[in-house]
Order: structure tokens, then C-alpha cells, then sequence
């Protein structure tokens, strides 16, 4: 139920901030075509599915890692509380940061952190109760800049595909992306369940040694990996702030001449 006054709340207050050209003619096959030749859009979209996939992964593996792995399966409550308030608090310096360094900066330092702290779950002992927090903290303090600045970037992505192509499908550049997401969390979840099957997990059982392993793997080492794929894929994108600043100039001199 909160959810939907929190929807009635956008309706009635959120304003449309970008006017398109009145003359502008809408094509879903252009729209497409524009969205699968935006460079940028495409980096951001891929870094999306696989920042969800370790998302997913990580919030699968959780009540497993204190059932089988801490043995106090209470724990997790408190240990996923923590991660959720240190990644609101990480929200908030994200637009001072990103002032100082950028938006493509701050994301892969984000994800640098996020790496290097999930990877520190495998070295945890069951009695390092107080490291795993730490880890939880880093990790989700780290996690709360990358939605606000994948959000705003794609803006830009879509302020791109404007400037190149002469036509603005800002709707199609967000829910395209927003199916990019779900599609990184379906991924993740079942990674996470062929994980466990390689591992030799059995469910209600004393695990063993190997199945014990892919747990730990799957809150450490596998959700490092797959965010430095992230990292990577951020090298590739040359939407930094310089650029944008120019792409957003030459827009508003194209409406004023259309004026």
C-alpha cells in the first residue's frame, strides 16, 4: 500500500522537465534502432544486468551463509537491516562526490569498493562477527551511489541519442533499461541455484565442506568477480561530464533556432 501513494505522489507532483519537438515524428522501429546504436546507453544497460546479477546473488545466498556457514540463522535479520541503512547513507554524498569527480569516476570507485569489500566476505571466519559487519557496511555503503548515478546517467545517454539522431525517446532509453534490470536480478537468481547444484547443496541437511564453499563463494568471491566486470565495462564509456556539458549546450541552441 505504500507503494502506491508513494506512485500518487510522483503523478501528482513531478513535472515534465524536457519538452520535445512539437514537430518531432515518433517511430518505435527508429526508437530501437537509435536505442541499439546508443554506445552509451548500451555500457550502461550491460553494467545494469550485471550489477543486478550480484545483487541477486548476494540477496539469495544470505540465509544460507548464517544457517550453514555463521550457524545463527537470527543473525541475518540484523545483518540485512545494517546493509539497507548503509546504503541510504551512501546515497547522500552522491551528488557532493560526483561534483568533485565525476559521474564515471565515482561509479567505478564505487564499484572498485564494492569489489574489494564483497571478496572480503571469504577470508571471514563463522566467528568474525565483527569484520563481516564491516564488510556489510563497506560494501553496501559503496552500493548506494550506482542507482542514482545510473539513473542520471542514462539522462545523458538519452540527451546523446537526441544529439545524434535529432529525435528523443527518453521513455524507451528508462524502461528499456528498467527490463535490463529485472532481467540482471531473473539471471542472478538462478546463477545462484546452479551455483548451489554444482556445489552439492542439499536443503535441511548438514552440508558439506564443498557445498559450505559455494556458499561463501557465492557472498564473496563470485559477487568481486562480477563487479569488476562492471568496472570494465564503465572503462568504455566516454560520456564523462566535459562531454555532456557540450551535448547539452548544442541542444538548447538547436530549440532556440527552432523557435
Amino acid at each position: 500500500m505504500a507503494s502506491v501513494h508513494v506512485f500518487l505522489i510522483a503523478f501528482l507532483s513531478v513535472k515534465e522537465r524536457v519538452q520535445p519537438d512539437i514537430s518531432q515524428r515518433t517511430s518505435l522501429k527508429n526508437d530501437l534502432q537509435d536505442l541499439i546504436n546508443n554506445k552509451p546507453w548500451i555500457i550502461l544497460a550491460t553494467v545494469s544486468v550485471i550489477t543486478l546479477i550480484y545483487v541477486a546473488i548476494r540477496s539469495a545466498v544470505i540465509m544460507y551463509y548464517f544457517k550453514y556457514y555463521i550457524t545463527n540463522v537470527a543473525a541475518a535479520g540484523p545483518f540485512m537491516v545494517t546493509g539497507t541503512l548503509a546504503v541510504m547513507l551512501g546515497v547522500i554524498p552522491t551528488k557532493w562526490l560526483t561534483s568533485k569527480i565525476g559521474k564515471k569516476r565515482l561509479y567505478i570507485l564505487s564499484m572498485i569498493i564494492v569489489a574489494l569489500s564483497s571478496a572480503g566476505f571469504f577470508i571471514a571466519g563463522p566467528e568474525d562477527i565483527v569484520w563481516i559487519y564491516a564488510m556489510q557496511i563497506i560494501f553496501s555503503f559503496a552500493s548506494g551511489p550506482s542507482m542514482p548515478l545510473l539513473w542520471s546517467m542514462l539522462a545523458d545517454a538519452a540527451d546523446y541519442s537526441e544529439w545524434k539522431n535529432g529525435r528523443r525517446a527518453t521513455g524507451l532509453v528508462y524502461s528499456a533499461a528498467t527490463f535490463s534490470q529485472k532481467m540482471g536480478f531473473s539471471i542472478g537468481g538462478a546463477v545462484f541455484m546452479f551455483i548451489l547444484s554444482i556445489f552439492g547443496y542439499v536443503a535441511d541437511a548438514p552440508q558439506t565442506a564443498e557445498s559450505i564453499l559455494g556458499i561463501k563463494l557465492s557472498l564473496s568471491l563470485i559477487p568481486a568477480g562480477i563487479a569488476a566486470l562492471a568496472i570494465f565495462a564503465l572503462l568504455f564509456y566516454q560520456l564523462d561530464d566535459k562531454r555532456v556539458a557540450e551535448i547539452g549546450d548544442e541542444l538548447a541552441k538547436r530549440k532556440l533556432q527552432a523557435i
